[in-house]
């Protein structure tokens, strides 16, 4: 298997938050509901207070069932994307390139990835959702803190899952230079095995060391 020394991501910058249909239907459906019980409580005589309870009945049953109906069809769909993606997020073994910034690895004294489980097709909402059950994987976060006392962070997506195993080679550089822990290192790459991680950590121990002797 080629040896990748460079590995882009597409940079997730999201837009401006605006109301979505599924918060739009709730939101109706709750002043719905405020204004049945406020009918009922004061008890207007002069409004047919019977009909507006089988016209309530009416439009809640339509609600449950219509909901269910869109949300199993929404299993097929993705959700709304939401702001803009940018190919500018690269990883190499002498530096982090975030936006136009290169941030060269002497110059980071740590590295968090918060947030690394999404990634483009995941099932999100195992019910369904009305915009779309199906993730567009951005919900991928790093934060690069560095020696200045700077932190720099970014959202960014993952096309498959587990993509950032194919940063491999740089994490464990990063590991080499101290700026990743070996527990947070494994976790990124699914290392599961306890006598995988051991084989793991005794091999960038001795490459650690080598480069010290150099």
């Amino acid at each position: 298997m080629p040896v990748i020394d460079k590995y882009k991501f597409n940079r997730y910058i999201a837009a401006p938050k605006k109301i979505d249909n599924s918060d739009l239907i709730s939101y109706v459906g709750l002043l719905i509901v405020v204004a049945y019980f406020f009918l009922r409580v004061f008890r207007f005589n002069h409004l047919p207070i019977y009909f507006i309870d089988g016209l309530i009945i009416c439009i809640a049953v339509a609600y449950f069932f219509n909901r269910d109906k869109v949300k199993k069809q929404s299993m097929y769909r993705y959700e709304p994307l939401h702001g803009e993606l940018i190919c500018d997020l690269v990883f190499t073994a002498d530096y982090i390139k975030i936006e136009q910034t290169e941030y060269p690895l002497d110059l980071i004294y740590n590295i968090n990835f918060v947030e690394h489980e999404d990634f483009h097709g995941a099932l999100k909402y195992k019910n369904g959702n009305f915009a779309g059950a199906l993730s567009q994987g951005v919900y991928n976060f790093i934060v690069l803190k560095l020696k200045s006392g700077e932190e720099v962070q970014c959202q960014f997506q993952q096309i498959s899952r587990h993509e950032l195993r194919n940063t491999r080679t740089m994490l464990e550089k990063y590991y080499e230079v101290g700026i990743i822990n070996f527990n947070h290192l494994v976790d990124i790459l699914r290392i599961e095995s306890m006598n995988e991680r051991e084989i793991l950590r005794v091999d960038l121990e001795r490459r650690k060391q080598k480069n010290i002797d150099n």
